[in-house]
C-alpha cells in the first residue's frame, strides 16, 4: 500500500476515534453539567492544570523522538519504556507530597485529595506510551479506536453514576483513573510490540537530544494554553473559573480532533518525506486549505449561537460563559491550525524557532494576564489569550513560509475561499434572526445551524473550481476499497 494511502486510512481513523470520543465527551458533560455544581467543574479544572503541567515532562519528547526516528527503532523504544514510567514515578512523587501546598495556593483544602488521587494516572498512561507512539508511527490508527473509544465509554458510565450517587466532584475524579487504567491495558491488548528491555546508551543520548526540545516547546505551549486557567481560578474564583473551562470546552471541542488529525496522522506521513522540499510544501497547503474550511464556519456557528446554546442546554446558572465561549470560538480556529506549524518545524528539526515563538507569546500573555483579567474578567481574559496566541501563529507561519518558500499571496489565496463562504453564509444567518425573530429552542438552533452550513457549503463549490471538481471525481468506490484494505 502506497503512503498516499495509507494517510488517507489514517486519517479516516484518527477521525472516527476523535469524532466518537468529541461525542462522548460532549454528552458526559451536558449530563454532568446538569448533576454538578460549577463549582465541581472549577475544582476538577485546576486539578487537571495540575496534572497537565507535570505530564509535559512525562514522556521526555521520546514518543516523538520514535516517530521522527528512522533506525535502531526496537533500542529507542526499549530506551523510552524504561525511561518514561521511571520520570511518570519521580512526578507522582513530587505531586503527590506536594498536594497540600496546592491547596493552599488556590484556597481550597478539598484540592490536596483530589490531586493525589488524579495524579495516580500519570504512571499508568506511561505504562503505554510507548506502545501507542510505535502503532501512530507506522499508522494503525485502526487499531487504537477500541481502547479510546472504550475508555472514554467508562469514564463516562463512571463519573455518571457515581454524580447520580452524590459524589461530586469525586465522581469526575474516579471516572479518570478508571479510564486511564481500561486505555493503558488495550493498548497493550492491540499493539504487536513487546519491549526486550536492551538499554543502549548511545540510543538513549540521541532520543533524549532531540526530545528535550520537543519538552521545552511543549512547555511554552501548554503554558500559554492552560494558564488562562490559573489566572481565572486565582483571580476570580472557582465558579468563574468552572464558567470559563466550559466556555473553553465547548468553543474547542472540535480543535482536539483536527490537532489529532494533522498531529497524529500527518506527523507520520510527513516525516517520512522529511527530505522531499517541494512535496513537503505540497502537504503543509493541503492541510491548511483542509483545516481552514472546517475550523472557521464552526467557530462562526459558535460565536453567533453562543447565547442561545447556553440558555438552552446548560440553563441561566451558566450564562457567564456566554461572552467568554463566543471570544474563544476564534482561539479554537487559531488553535486548529496550529499543529500545521508544529509538524513542519519537527521534521525539519526547527525546533528551537518553535520554541523562540513559543516564549515569546507565553512572556506577552504573563505580562498582561493580571491587570486584563483583574479589570476585564472572564472575557478580557479570553480576549488577550487569543490575541497572543494569534500573534504567535502568525510568527510560525511567516517562519515557515521562509523554510518552504511560501508568500503571504498563497496564504491569504488559501485563506480566501472559506473566510468569503463563512463570512457571507454568517450574514445570512444574521439577516434571517432579525427578519424572523422566535423563541430560542432545540429545533430552532439546529435549522439555523442547517441554513448555515448549506450556505457555506453552496457558496464553497461556486467560488472554488477545485473544488467543484474534487466533488465531481470523486469515487466513494475508491474510499471505500482504501478503507476496507
Amino acid at each position: 500500500m502506497s503512503l498516499r494511502e495509507k494517510t488517507l486510512q489514517a486519517v479516516f481513523w484518527v477521525a472516527v476515534i476523535r469524532c466518537s470520543n468529541s461525542a462522548i465527551s460532549f454528552l458526559t458533560i451536558l449530563i454532568l453539567a446538569r448533576l454538578l455544581a460549577p463549582t465541581n467543574f472549577g475544582l476538577v479544572a485546576i486539578a487537571y492544570l495540575v496534572i497537565n503541567t507535570v505530564r509535559l515532562f512525562s514522556d521526555l519528547g521520546l514518543s516523538k523522538a520514535l516517530i521522527y526516528r528512522k533506525d535502531d527503532i526496537q533500542k529507542a523504544a526499549d530506551a523510552a519504556f524504561v525511561l518514561i514510567p521511571v520520570m511518570n514515578t519521580v512526578l507522582f512523587a513530587l505531586v503527590f507530597l506536594g498536594a497540600p501546598y496546592i491547596a493552599i495556593f488556590f484556597n481550597d483544602k478539598a484540592m490536596g485529595p483530589l490531586v493525589r488521587v488524579m495524579v495516580s494516572t500519570l504512571v499508568i498512561y506511561s505504562l503505554g506510551t510507548v506502545p501507542s507512539a510505535l502503532l501512530e508511527k507506522e499508522l494503525e490508527f485502526k487499531k487504537i479506536v477500541l481502547p479510546s473509544t472504550l475508555s472514554n465509554i467508562g469514564y463516562a458510565l463512571v463519573s455518571i453514576l457515581l454524580a447520580f450517587a452524590g459524589l461530586g466532584v469525586w465522581s469526575i475524579a474516579l471516572g479518570y483513573v478508571f479510564q486511564s487504567l481500561l486505555q493503558t491495558l488495550l493498548i497493550w491488548v492491540v499493539s504487536p510490540w513487546r519491549p526486550t528491555f536492551k538499554f543502549d546508551k548511545r540510543t538513549v543520548s540521541e532520543i533524549l537530544g532531540y526530545g528535550k526540545y520537543v519538552v521545552s516547546v511543549s512547555l511554552g505551549t501548554f503554558l500559554m494554553v492552560n494558564l488562562d486557567n490559573a489566572f481565572a481560578g486565582k483571580l476570580l474564583g472557582p465558579a468563574a473559573l468552572g464558567h470559563y473551562n466550559l466556555a473553553f470546552q465547548i468553543g474547542n471541542f472540535y480543535p482536539p480532533l483536527v490537532i489529532t488529525l494533522v498531529r497524529e496522522a500527518i506527523l507520520p506521513a510527513c516525516s517520512k518525506i522529511q527530505d522531499k522540499h517541494q512535496l513537503l510544501r505540497k502537504v503543509f497547503l493541503e492541510t491548511f486549505s483542509g483545516v481552514l474550511m472546517i475550523a472557521i464556519p464552526i467557530s462562526i456557528v459558535m460565536a453567533i449561537f453562543a447565547e442561545d446554546f447556553i440558555r438552552i442546554f446548560y440553563g441561566k446558572d451558566w450564562e457567564g460563559a456566554i461572552l467568554p465561549l463566543r471570544i474563544l470560538s476564534f482561539y479554537g480556529l487559531i488553535r486548529s491550525v496550529m499543529p500545521i506549524n508544529a509538524n513542519i518545524f519537527l521534521v525539519t528539526n526547527k525546533l528551537k524557532w518553535w520554541n523562540y515563538i513559543a516564549y515569546s507569546e507565553l512572556l506577552l500573555f504573563i505580562s498582561l494576564g493580571y491587570p486584563v483579567t483583574t479589570l476585564y474578567g472572564l472575557g478580557g481574559l479570553g480576549l488577550l489569550v487569543t490575541s497572543c496566541i494569534f500573534l504567535g501563529t502568525v510568527a510560525r507561519f511567516v517562519v515557515n513560509g521562509k523554510i518552504l518558500d511560501i508568500g503571504l499571496v498563497q496564504y491569504l489565496y488559501t485563506l480566501k475561499t472559506p473566510a468569503i463562504a463563512a463570512l457571507a453564509s454568517a450574514c445570512v444567518i444574521l439577516i434571517a434572526r432579525v427578519l424572523l425573530p422566535f423563541q430560542p429552542s432545540v429545533l430552532t438552533l439546529i435549522i439555523h445551524a442547517a441554513l448555515f452550513f448549506a450556505c457555506y457549503v453552496g457558496l464553497l463549490l461556486v467560488i472554488d473550481n477545485n473544488l467543484r471538481r474534487k466533488v465531481k471525481t470523486a469515487s466513494l468506490y475508491e474510499l471505500s476499497r482504501l478503507l476496507l484494505k
